[in-house]
């Protein structure tokens, strides 16, 4: 007996007898995780994510999310309790703004590309080439997809305040004091002159998406975030259930409000409406990195953008 214990005892040593499965373990090492964020520890979170084995755990992934939130200084309670009450679908891109989260001074901020990974973490979690809400239903249930499109929801509102602020040179009252982008098109030049596009008027932009000094590359880059995300805000909201809660009440609108301005942007002109089934960066970039399609970008960016940020 002595004999058949000990050998049991190096059959353990070799094997490890331990009844923790790589379900537990992950568990564990997610758990440990959410204590250094709460604890601010942005860094550590993440490294400590690096040992979970089930890269598909959805409980991983919105945790790997909240890292890259974390390290934007991004924290969802508090946006919701502070910002999304500013929020107003009426003048969304104004109103994203105004959100505290949104004050940028340089592009590519450490703070924007940390918020953008987030984004890119649970959109791309349930497809790589379909990554729509849909997607996330198929490989996660609709609970846990509702739960990772909220997450998204929030940083994304957040992004498109950051990018329309620092891009439109946004006032306090998230009120833009340029155009976004330079106009070559004379007939998007003609619709900026007879539209309403706020203080778009001389068809120059924010010297940051000017091509001739970034090249077509990094203009296609840039412009491509806004593009990407209200897409999938708009998938978000049409496919989620929305809370009742007051300080969201204002989400529930964003569905029909959003429809209508695509509508009417669409119908003033028919060629931009492709750009609106943009939902991973690589098809929009490819898209835009082809000068043959400027004159497209360029009248998306006045009868979308422009003409709802005012």
């Amino acid at each position: 007996m002595k004999k058949y214990l000990i050998a049991l005892l190096g059959v353990c040593l070799a094997f490890s007898c331990s009844t923790e499965s790589e379900s537990d373990k992950d568990d564990d090492i997610i758990r440990e995780a959410n204590i250094y964020l709460s604890d601010g520890n942005c860094e550590k979170a993440q490294s400590t994510l690096v040992d979970v084995s089930d890269g598909n755990n959805p409980f991983y992934i919105k945790t790997l999310a909240a890292s890259y939130a974390c390290e934007s200084d991004f924290n969802e309670i508090n946006f919701v309790s502070n910002d999304m009450s500013n929020l107003n679908t009426s003048q969304l891109l104004n109103s994203l703004a105004t959100f505290s989260t949104s004050r940028e001074t340089t592009v590519n901020s450490t703070e924007y590309v940390a918020l953008k990974n987030g984004i890119r973490t649970i959109l791309y979690s349930g497809s790589s080439t379909a990554p729509v809400s849909s997607s996330r239903t198929s490989a996660f249930g609709v609970i846990e997809k509702s739960e990772m499109n909220l997450q998204a929801m929030f940083m994304i509102l957040a992004h498109l305040g950051k990018w329309f602020q620092y891009y439109g040179s946004a006032d306090g009252t998230g009120t833009k004091t340029d155009c976004l982008i330079d106009y070559t098109d004379a007939a998007t030049q003609a619709y900026i002159t007879g539209a309403s596009t706020g203080a778009c008027a001389d068809f120059s932009g924010h010297a940051d998406l000017d091509i001739g000094t970034i090249g077509q590359s990094e203009f296609a880059a840039r412009i491509c975030d806004p593009i990407v995300h209200f897409n999938h805000l708009l998938d978000i909201v049409l496919n989620t259930t929305l809370s009742s809660n007051d300080s969201l009440a204002e989400l529930s609108n964003i569905a029909s409000d959003v429809q209508s301005i695509i509508t009417a942007a669409t119908t003033v002109d028919s060629t931009i409406a492709p750009i609106f089934a943009f939902y991973t960066y690589s098809s929009c970039i490819s898209f835009a990195e082809d000068a043959a399609n400027l004159t497209t970008i360029e009248r998306y960016f006045a009868v979308f953008f422009e003409t709802n940020f005012l």
